[in-house]
């Protein structure tokens, strides 16, 4: 199996992540910051108990729940794409009889395929290009937002108590699910590897949640895509426009996250049914669109999403507590 490097471990991980909270649909404010962190600190705390082993390649249960937690994800970045997909403008052909959100979502697929055909570890290549390049557009859009920062949007008072935002960042950071697997192909320190991808993730939801209230704090409440709209409004050069450069990060980021659930998900149904060695890809995405026109309509940020995307951690956590003190005794 291939191994990946503690800097492709957090991008893998971070694309999905960055994706979701670009299309964070919900208000945000201080809250929404703090809830976000509780919910990276307490995912944190679980995934330190993962470093300690590598999941056991024979328990079939555990592969099962990873496996329908990362089609879970997939979906989701899917619908997230449809969702945004209603606020910009994306230029598909027009095909007959096919809603412009299947077409999307095919062109996503074949480009999906192309990338996670080869294993994890194009993926994982790719996804540290991907990284710089959105370092590089993030620091453009900081240049272009102190003309309309607002210091006082940082006080208005939001909608939701932090309890609920903090369901909703175990339901925005849904790539947790599948660190348990990703941690057992990781071929430098596993809390090294750990700490790097929750500090970066916690670095970056803090700016980009800040810099969206200092832009976007006055129009919070008719604002259906806070974090987009905050791009829309920073414009550094007066004749190029810098969201047009954030939409080609924003459709690598919906792609690569996708297919690094598409990978992960096809290792571990290698792992379930060796003798599925074709098309694992293929059949992966074809689910996870279809899961896509059934819950299209629910709710991405409720409970229900932020249980499942614990699910898989939290158990393999106490796999692993329970092993060791066995083996203690």
């Amino acid at each position: 199996m291939n191994k990946i490097s503690f800097g492709q471990f957090a991008s893998l991980l971070l694309a999905s992540d960055a994706f979701a909270l670009i299309c964070y649909s919900n208000k945000i404010s201080l809250a929404t910051l703090w809830g976000f962190l509780i919910s990276v600190s307490i995912q944190f705390i679980i995934s330190l108990i993962l470093t300690k082993r590598s999941i056991p390649a024979d328990n079939k249960f555990l592969l099962w729940i990873y496996l329908f937690s990362a089609l879970i994800w997939g979906t989701l970045l899917f619908i997230r794409v449809w969702n945004i997909s209603k606020a910009i403008y994306i230029p598909v052909p027009e095909i007959k009889f096919l809603p412009e959100n299947l077409i999307i979502s095919a062109l996503i697929a074949v480009v999906c395929l192309y990338a996670s055909s080869p294993g994890i570890k194009a993926v994982s290549r790719a996804s540290v290009m991907t990284a710089g390049f959105g370092v590089f557009c993030f620091i453009t859009i900081i240049l272009g937002s102190f003309k309309n920062i607002d210091t006082s949007n940082l006080f208005i008072a939001g909608n939701s108590k932090i309890s609920g935002q903090i369901i909703s960042g175990f339901a925005v950071g849904g790539s947790f699910c599948i660190l348990p697997f990703l941690i057992s192909q990781l071929n430098a320190s596993r809390i090294k590897s750990t700490v790097f991808y929750f500090a970066c993730r916690s670095v970056f939801y803090t700016a980009v949640i800040i810099l969206t209230l200092l832009v976007t704090g006055g129009i919070m409440q008719i604002t259906e895509f806070p974090v987009m709209r905050a791009v829309e409004l920073c414009q550094p050069f007066s004749s190029q426009r810098i969201d047009a450069l954030f939409i080609i990060l924003m459709v690598i980021l919906a792609v690569m996250g996708i297919a690094v659930q598409t990978v992960t998900a096809s290792q571990i149904i290698e792992m379930l049914f060796p003798k599925f060695q074709r098309f694992k890809s293929t059949a992966i995405i074809i689910i996870m669109i279809l899961l896509s026109l059934v819950l299209g309509n629910t709710d991405i940020y409720s409970s229900a999403y932020a249980l499942i995307f614990m699910i898989s951690p939290v158990l393999t956590a106490i796999l692993i507590f329970f092993k060791k003190g066995a083996e203690r005794k």
